[in-house]
C-alpha cells in the first residue's frame, strides 16, 4: 500500500543515511590520522602536516597554530562529509519519492476499472466520464513526475557517484 511504501522509504532511507555518515567518518578519521601517523614514524619535531595540503599566510612552527590550524581543517573536514552525506540521502530520498509515485500511477492503472466501479457503481456513460477523468489525471500527474525526474537528473548530476 501507498503508506506502507512511504514507511519503508523512510526506515531504508535512515538506514542509509547512518551508514554513509558512519563509513564518511571512517574515512574521514582515517585521512586525518595519516599526516599525524607520519609525523610519529618520522620523528621529526619541526614537520607539521596538515589534512588537506594548502598554502597559509602563516607559519606553522608554533605549535598552537599548528594544533588549530590541524582542529579546523579537520572540522571542516567531518562538516564537508555530513553535508555531502545529506545531499546524497537527499537526492535518493527524491529518487524513491518519484518511484513511489509511479508505482501509484501504474496501481491506478492497473486498477482502473475496479476503482471506478466503487466510485460509480455500473459501467455506463458516467462510469466512461469518470475513467476518461482518471487517465487524464494519470497522464497530467505522470508528465509533472517526469518533467520533476528531469530537472532532479540535471541539477544532481554532478553528485553522483
Amino acid at each position: 500500500s501507498v503508506i506502507n511504501s512511504r514507511e519503508t522509504l523512510f526506515r531504508l532511507a535512515r538506514v542509509l543515511l547512518k551508514t554513509y555518515i558512519a563509513s564518511l567518518g571512517i574515512c574521514a578519521t582515517l585521512y586525518l590520522c595519516g599526516p599525524i601517523y607520519l609525523m610519529c614514524i618520522k620523528n621529526d619535531k619541526s614537520l607539521r602536516l596538515l589534512a588537506f595540503d594548502m598554502w597559509f599566510p602563516w607559519g606553522l612552527e608554533n605549535f598552537s597554530v599548528y594544533v588549530a590550524s590541524f582542529v579546523f581543517h579537520a572540522y571542516v573536514g567531518y562538516l564537508c562529509c555530513i553535508v555531502y552525506a545529506g545531499l546524497q540521502s537527499t537526492i535518493v530520498l527524491l529518487v524513491g519519492q518519484i518511484i513511489r509515485q509511479l508505482r501509484i500511477l501504474t496501481f491506478i492503472m492497473s486498477n482502473m476499472d475496479e476503482l471506478i466501479k466503487e466510485l460509480v457503481g455500473e459501467r455506463g456513460d458516467k462510469w466512461q466520464r469518470e475513467c476518461t477523468s482518471l487517465l487524464s489525471q494519470c497522464v497530467d500527474h505522470f508528465v509533472k513526475t517526469k518533467r520533476f525526474a528531469n530537472r532532479l537528473n540535471v541539477i544532481c548530476q554532478p553528485f553522483y557517484f
